[in-house]
């Protein structure tokens, strides 16, 4: 009789104790979100942004970029910018620094203007912008590669002549698949 008192009163305990548990981890990150929204309202600065096309914006981002990579990287980079910039004219895009809102591009005319003049040659993206302004800075190893994954990339960088052989077979293996493990467990994968 005495056991069948304390598995009752511990059934009656247990759901108590731990919504008092749960109550109390609600309040702990409801004040930790507080003191988020308090310490951003702090900021001194407003995030603005620009679409590089125009020269002033061009050429502060430009001199901030040399200040700190390869110039000629640089320049690279900033020869496909003026490329695209170029082919889709104004449409929508912003020259100078803007405060960030809702940016709405036209589409369809950006698509019409880029088919129009480069055919199926799709473009860059981040992968290649990144090489293409990092590939003096960082020594990238002769290994085995795996480009699988980069079909996209490869077909842009053939049809658009974004990179030559050299430069292609660097951002091949820097940009490789890398095999892992099919496992959840996160020890494997740290």
């Amino acid at each position: 009789m005495k056991r069948t008192r304390k598995v009752v009163a511990l059934g009656l305990c247990l759901p108590l104790l731990l919504g008092l548990i749960a109550c109390h981890q609600n309040n702990t990150r409801t004040e930790a979100a507080n003191q988020t929204q308090t310490s951003s309202d702090k900021v001194p600065w407003t995030a603005s942004y620009t679409n590089l096309n125009s020269q002033v914006s061009s050429e502060e981002v430009k001199s901030l970029l040399s200040a700190h990579l390869d110039p000629n990287s640089v320049e690279a980079f900033f020869n496909l910018v003026t490329d695209y910039n170029v082919t889709v004219g104004s449409t929508g895009l912003s020259g100078d620094f803007t405060s960030f809102t809702k940016t709405e591009y036209d589409v369809e005319k950006i698509s019409n203007l880029w088919n129009e003049k480069k055919g199926d040659f799709v473009g860059t993206n981040c992968r290649m912008n990144s090489y293409a302004l990092l590939k003096n800075s960082v020594t990238i190893p002769k290994l085995e590669k795996n480009d699988q994954l980069l079909f996209v990339d490869n077909d842009a960088i053939d049809k658009g002549k974004v990179f030559d052989a050299k430069d292609k077979e660097e951002f091949d293996i820097l940009f490789s698949r890398v095999e892992t493990e099919a496992t959840t467990d996160v020890k494997v994968h740290a």
